[in-house]
């Protein structure tokens, strides 16, 4: 697969670097957005890549995963030709992955926070006492002499030794933390995607700033989400046969969390919602199904009417109106919009 930005001669099959804007299956707004974004992506922390401010609140993360999900994700634009856009749409999306789990899980966000604005948090001192032998735990001291100070004859440690105790534990962590990371990728070479990412959150948990850690841990995620999902699906699938909705919609929402670009399964779960007389939540995950797959009109029919049991008239008939242009002979929503 030809790398973005790599010259050679393209052929009439060629859906990569050579296709043109014009012959390319995502707006030119769309091409943009993605080209700005991954230029900016080297000097992004972690707070900029999801579009929150450092106060935001778990919530707020959340709801930002979800909107970049549904925006930069790969799979939204399955089937779609993406030319050179395909590489940078997977480079975006797995920051917004790894810049979710950092902020996500308190003490690792709360050691990325103390990390921001530092190069290299203790560069400096491991750089001034680089050639220096630390003093390891256990080494013997030699027995101060009578004309030592009275801080060295009570015992104190000078304030050198607290420095180097510093570069220390952090060679120490760095050390923990790339064997754990050597760790996960061993299991992803088997496949082991929970283990791998078991291993990866540990590595990062020592450095939540280290790139390769957060990219290791982007990549094999969803794989391990996509696994979890499919076991929720098949529990949500149980309930339903069970005539248990609630427990059934609860599981297709957990379901939903871990596959946030399926239209599909958010257009089920409106159905069920719905269904339960939870309309609130029927217009959440219907709108978002319109968002992830705008050319069907089956969701924003449904979308459409949702609103229109909610009482958002204009709402509801900005929705059918569309789906009525598309197929006007859609006899069910030309009478809706008349009552409207």
């Amino acid at each position: 697969m030809r790398e973005c930005g790599s010259s050679g001669n393209s052929t009439a099959d060629d859906d990569g670097a050579a296709a043109t804007a014009g012959e390319l299956d995502i707006s030119a707004e769309l091409q943009a957005e993605i080209r700005k974004f991954a230029a900016d992506l080297p000097e992004m922390d972690c707070y900029r890549v999801l579009g929150v401010p450092r106060s935001a609140d778990s919530d707020a993360i959340r709801a930002a995963f979800f909107e970049r999900s549904r925006r930069f994700h790969p799979d939204r634009y399955f089937n779609k030709r993406l030319g050179p856009y395909a590489g940078l749409l997977h480079e975006i999306y797995k920051r917004i992955v790894a810049a979710n789990e950092v902020l996500r899980d308190t003490e690792m966000r709360k050691r990325y926070d103390q990390s921001l604005g530092k190069e290299n948090p203790f560069a400096a001192l491991l750089a001034a006492h680089a050639n220096r032998p630390l003093a390891l735990p256990g080494r013997q001291r030699a027995r101060p002499s009578s004309g030592s100070s009275l801080r060295d004859r009570q015992g104190l440690r000078a304030p050198l030794a607290g420095i180097e105790g510093l570069a220390l534990q952090l060679a120490q962590s760095r050390a923990k933390a790339k064997q754990k990371f050597e760790n996960a990728k061993q299991f992803a070479a088997r496949e082991s995607w929970h283990e791998a990412v078991r291993a990866a959150r540990v590595a990062l948990a020592f450095d939540p700033r280290d790139l390769e850690f957060q990219d290791g841990l982007a990549e094999w995620l969803p794989k391990a989400n996509a696994e979890i999902a499919r076991e929720t699906r098949a529990r949500a699938e149980a309930a339903l046969a069970l005539n248990e909705r609630e427990e059934a919609l609860e599981a297709f929402v957990e379901a939903f969390d871990l596959s946030p670009t399926d239209a599909d399964l958010a257009r089920r779960i409106s159905d069920l919602a719905f269904g339960l007389q939870d309309l609130q939540r029927a217009i959440q995950f219907a709108e978002c199904a319109v968002a992830l797959d705008e050319e069907n009109l089956g969701h924003r029919k449904l979308l459409g009417f949702l609103y229109r049991a909610a009482g958002r008239s204009e709402d509801a008939r900005r929705a059918l109106q569309r789906v009525w242009e598309a197929n006007p002979m859609d006899k069910e929503v030309k009478a809706a919009l008349r009552e409207l």
